[in-house]
């Protein structure tokens, strides 16, 4: 794609998909740490985290193995 100079470049939705290519590992860790994390984060951003670590460990670790 072109941009106004005349450059290529990529399209939004190129680096969007780019942006959520994480490994399991570390976005188990991400989510567990900020459900369990400090007391000044909102009640409902850790129990979405929360929520998203209990996911990925138990229901995507059955998958995995099957």
């Amino acid at each position: 794609m072109e941009n106004k100079t005349g450059n290529l470049s990529e399209s939004s939705s190129d680096i969007r998909k780019k942006k959520q290519q994480f490994k399991y590992r570390d976005l188990v860790q991400h989510a567990s740490g900020v459900g369990s994390g400090a007391v000044w984060r909102k009640p409902k951003l850790k129990a979405q985290h929360l929520a998203l670590a209990v996911y990925l460990t138990s229901d995507l670790a059955h998958e995995a193995e099957g």
